[in-house]
């Protein structure tokens, strides 16, 4: 008896199923057919992150593996394949290794990149109209991939900077304009108190904006001539945190699943203009935070 045939479009589906429910899992299901391995290989690099630990269910890519698979790939498999790419440069790592996956990753979507030290980064590579998610502590990296014009689909820009960090004149006037220059930005966030004496310029000056969201880990209080106007903004929100919250698994979880702290502060948000918490509260606590994920 002639064994069922399932038709080619849905057993792709099923096994496209499977994958993305568990991706650590697709290397398995790569062995069960040719077909299979085409289908399901550009889906295991949908997501790569390197330098910190990946969330559970997800592979591990180390550098010198990864770098030995792109030069066994045609050139338009990784820039087709990947669309969100974690890079963390550890101490004393080589920034052109990460910069060489950076090359083949050219239409990478949502992109986090940061670095232990103050190694150079250079993203030259990078398509315009691709990156929509950006999270860097770089200034200067942002204020030329601009005049390059890489960020003009951007909607997300996750500013943060380096605990220390009080901010330099030049580099926050700097940031300044550069924000101001990008025409689909809706999403800002900060985590550095001296980027606080912008706040309403960006607010005022930014009319696409849509969320300002400002970590504060100093527990400090903000200019008190700015306060009253930021508080009567709701697209403005502060949340108190530490920095021993791992903020890698946070961007992990917004790629997987969707929630992420940009999700959490949308939500709050909400809350704040429906009326369901006082329409001036623009404090995020630990309550708020959780509520808000669920």
């Amino acid at each position: 008896m002639a064994q069922p045939v399932l038709p080619p479009e849905l057993e792709r589906g099923i096994f496209e199923i499977c994958a993305l429910s568990r991706p650590v899992l697709i290397p398995k299901l790569m062995l069960v057919a040719w077909r299979v391995k085409e289908w399901l290989e550009p889906l295991m690099y949908r997501t790569i992150v390197l330098g910190r630990p990946p969330i559970d269910g997800y592979p591990k890519f180390p550098l010198t593996q990864l770098l030995s698979t792109i030069e066994s790939k045609p050139p338009e498999f990784f820039r087709d394949s990947v669309q969100n790419l974690h890079i963390f440069v550890e101490f004393e790592s080589s920034p052109a290794s990460y910069e060489e996956v950076v090359v083949l990753c050219s239409r990478v979507q949502n992109l986090w990149i940061l670095a232990a030290d103050e190694s150079p980064l250079d993203l030259p590579a990078l398509e315009p109209s691709y990156l929509r998610h950006l999270y860097t502590a770089r200034t200067r990296l942002l204020a030329q991939l601009a005049d390059r014009h890489l960020l003009s689909a951007l909607t997300h820009l996750d500013a943060v900077e380096s605990n220390d960090a009080s901010g330099d004149a030049a580099d926050i006037e700097l940031f300044h304009s550069t924000v101001l220059a990008l025409p689909r930005l809706t999403h800002i966030s900060f985590s550095e108190t001296g980027y606080r004496t912008i706040f309403l310029r960006l607010l005022q000056n930014c009319p696409s904006l849509k969320v300002l969201f400002y970590f504060d880990f100093a527990g400090e209080d903000l200019p008190a001539a700015d306060e009253e106007t930021l508080a009567s903004d709701p697209r403005f929100v502060l949340y108190r945190t530490v920095y021993s919250e791992d903020w890698s698994v946070d961007w992990q979880m917004g790629v997987h699943t969707g929630v992420d702290y940009w999700y959490r502060t949308e939500r709050f948000i909400e809350k704040r203009l429906s009326g369901a918490i006082d329409r001036r509260q623009y404090t995020m606590s630990q309550d708020d935070w959780l509520n808000c994920g669920a």
